[in-house]
Order: C-alpha cells, then sequence, then structure tokens
C-alpha cells in the first residue's frame, strides 16, 4: 500500500457517436487507498496493449457505478480494470494514464534557426 488519497471518477454522457457530438462529464468524489500494480500484471497488461501505471482501492465497493475515467492526482487515468469482490470491502480500479493527457511530459519543439543579419546596413557593393 502506497498511501490514502481522493479520486474523482468521471462518467461521461452521452455517449459521443460522432466528431461533433458535444460529451458532458459528471465527477463524484471517492475516498481511495494507493497500490502499486505487480509486476506480472503490467506484463499481462502490456501482452494485450495496456500499459497500468497505478491501482486505486476504493473504500466501499458499490463506489465504482462504471465511469471509465479516473482523476487522481491531477492526473487522467482510463480505468482498463475494475475488480470487485463480493468479501472484499472495496473495488479495485487498474488505471492507465490517458494518451493525449496534458500532464503527460511533452518534447518541446525545436526552434528553427534564424538567419544571420548581413553586416553591411547600407546593402552597397564593394
Amino acid at each position: 500500500m502506497i498511501g490514502a488519497g481522493i479520486a474523482y471518477l468521471v462518467k461521461r454522457s452521452p455517449e459521443a457517436r460522432g466528431v461533433l457530438d458535444e460529451v458532458t462529464e459528471t465527477q463524484r468524489k471517492v475516498y481511495c487507498t494507493e497500490k502499486s500494480v505487480s509486476m506480472n500484471e503490467r506484463y499481462q497488461a502490456h501482452a494485450v496493449g495496456f500499459d497500468p501505471e497505478i491501482r486505486i482501492k476504493l473504500t466501499q465497493r458499490f463506489e465504482w457505478k462504471g465511469e471509465d475515467i479516473c482523476i487522481y492526482k491531477g492526473t487522467r487515468y482510463r480505468i482498463i480494470r475494475p475488480y470487485s469482490d463480493e468479501k472484499a470491502d472495496g473495488a479495485e480500479l487498474t488505471l492507465e494514464r490517458e494518451r493525449g493527457n496534458a500532464a503527460e511530459p511533452t518534447e518541446e519543439p525545436t526552434p528553427e534557426p534564424t538567419p544571420e543579419p548581413d553586416t553591411d546596413p547600407e546593402g552597397s557593393d564593394p
């Protein structure tokens, strides 16, 4: 267990069907505990194209209501694997960072070289 915190589960509605459809999001605050992703789970997820970063455990299993986005510590994540056990108190959500997330580090564009100024301001020929 890494630590306790607050997460926001995000529900998108209505489902977007086209580029111009407007999507609204509603957020719910939930209490959670951060957990690490095991190496076995990480390897299995990579094999099918996922990149799990962290897991969070919600304090109550009924708190997850089918949301597909989680905001945790200011970063948006996709919920790639929810898990709830009838015997357990909470639910666990495995998260991967959303692609195109503004919080991801981006490469700085390389500035174009500036042309050297003429040494002769009048442009006279020798």
